[in-house]
């Protein structure tokens, strides 16, 4: 029936052309006060002319014109107010509304993607993840286990290295002080040798 009746129109344009009618109808209305105000600063100076004149029955005319331009204006006021708290809340229900269809594409979003995974899959992931983080940390612990036993067989290496240089260092000196026994204590007083003294320690 749209042919017929034109094509129905969302809520989203209907609020639209509401709110802009409103805005349009507040527009006329702040231009008509405008304009009761400059009708009524004339009749004002109107009334005091009459006045001044001494033509008391116009100017009483004047000031009941001028009574019932600013009911005239109070009561624009006053709609205008209205028009404008009408407007506010048009702006909250639009906010409320884009609020609740991000809700709902969010909602819909997740039921997409929770159709598309499998409850088991998922735990048989996460299963598997599990596992290889195991056998990850496992082959690590295995790693560091042979960096430490490689650590203590060149430590042990390295002593007994240390140790035979000391061995023959201390039989050369047995030598030295069967025969020269000055030259030795000279030896000992040497840097180098004092040095070799406080690695054997």
């Amino acid at each position: 029936m749209d042919w017929l009746f034109g094509k129905s129109k969302s809520d989203e344009e209907l609020i639209r052309e509401y709110e802009r009618s409103i805005k349009r109808t507040i527009r006329d209305i702040s231009r008509e006060i405008k304009r009761l105000e400059i009708k009524e600063r004339h009749l004002l100076v109107d009334t005091k002319n009459k006045a001044k004149n001494k033509n008391y029955k116009a100017a009483r005319t004047n000031a009941k014109n001028i009574i019932i331009l600013r009911k005239n204006a109070q009561y624009l006021c006053e709609a205008q107010g209205r028009l404008e708290t009408v407007l506010i809340e048009i702006t909250t229900l639009k906010c409320q509304d884009a609020v609740i269809k991000s809700f709902r594409n969010t909602a819909n979003i997740m039921a997409r993607l929770n159709k598309k995974s499998n409850l088991n899959e998922t735990r048989s992931v996460i299963e598997k993840f599990n596992k290889e983080k195991m056998v990850m940390e496992m082959k690590e612990e295995l790693v560091l286990e042979n960096l430490s036993d490689e650590d203590q067989e060149v430590q042990n290496d390295t002593e007994e290295v240390i140790n035979k240089i000391f061995d023959e260092i201390g039989i050369e000196l047995e030598d030295k002080l069967a025969t020269t026994p000055s030259k030795i204590l000279v030896e000992i007083e040497d840097p180098l040798f004092q040095r070799f003294e406080k690695l054997s320690q």
